[in-house]
This record gives C-alpha cells, structure tokens and sequence, in this order.
C-alpha cells in the first residue's frame, strides 16, 4: 500500500466486512443470511462506485 494522500484505510475495512459477510452468507444455512444478502452485493457496488474514474479521452 502507498502512502499517498489518496488512500483511505477505511475503504480496505468496509471491503473486509464485505469479504466476510460474503463468507458468513454461503457457509450455511442461518438466519441471518437472510439479512447478509440485503446488503453485502450492494455494499461492493457502492465501493466501486466511490472509487470509479471516468475516462477522459475515449480515443
């Protein structure tokens, strides 16, 4: 990792709790899989979303 002014720790821990809601979700059948799928395909989304940068020249 960089030490850039860019950087946002936060951001490695948000994807971290993703990875492990992921985990948690397809381990077994719990009840609370049922929550984990309401926000942890979002929650990727948004991250890359937050990180995206647009192409300035197409050519």
């Amino acid at each position: 990792m960089s030490n850039s002014s860019t950087y946002q720790k936060w951001a490695d821990v948000v994807k971290g709790i993703g990875i492990l809601t992921v985990v948690i979700g397809h381990f077994d059948e719990m009840p609370i899989n049922h929550y984990i799928y309401w926000f942890h395909m979002p929650l990727f989304f948004i991250i890359s979303g937050y990180f995206f940068k647009p192409v300035e020249n197409w050519e």
